[in-house]
């Protein structure tokens, strides 16, 4: 019998029922699968009385043993090496921006200009030199205050013509009535 005849989902159902109704028309090819399939049933049918299960089941199970056992080895991950290495380029970024940070700051000798006023120093806003500071208190918070003021002085002072020289002299006669009502002249 040919193995692939061109049946139709009708033609198929007609084939493989166990009955056909009263008022069905085989055609040759559909006869003619209808009778290998019933035919393929009864030896099935028949084959089926004499089926040992226990049989079967023995020699699945000895040809299951026999085989060798699969075993899986455990395999290795494998390893991204990019994050690693843009870590460890970040991490000496910094480390040479550290000691570059740390060198320039411990090179650099700069004098630091601080302001005070000294009535024999010449008045309010003189700028002195290290050299003609005499500390009187050590204090870190004061050294940067001072060193706040002498940057805010030398910002402000400009060349402000006729308005800024009385905005200074007003500057002064107030610092001079201060120390006139503490008392301290």
């Amino acid at each position: 019998m040919n193995d692939n005849l061109p049946l139709t989902d009708n033609q198929l159902c007609l084939a493989t029922s166990r009955s056909l109704p009263a008022d069905a028309h085989l055609d040759s090819d559909t006869a003619a699968a209808r009778e290998s399939f019933l035919s393929l049933g009864t030896a099935t049918e028949s084959a089926a009385s004499r089926f040992d299960e226990a049989a079967l089941l023995a020699r699945l199970q000895q040809s299951c043993l026999q085989s060798p056992a699969v075993t899986l080895k455990p395999t290795e991950p494998k390893r991204d090496w990019l994050p690693l290495v843009l870590s460890g380029t970040l991490a000496l970024a910094a480390l040479i921006a550290i000691v570059r940070i740390a060198t320039d700051s411990n090179s650099a000798e700069q004098e630091v200009a601080t302001v005070t006023w000294s009535p024999s120093a010449g008045g309010a806003g003189t700028v002195l030199t290290p050299a003609q500071l005499t500390p009187a208190w050590n204090d870190a918070i004061d050294d940067e205050i001072a060193i706040a003021s002498a940057t805010l002085q030398q910002y402000s002072t400009r060349n402000h013509s006729f308005d800024g020289s009385l905005l200074n002299i007003n500057d002064r006669l107030e610092a001079l009535s201060q120390e006139l009502s503490n008392e301290t002249l």
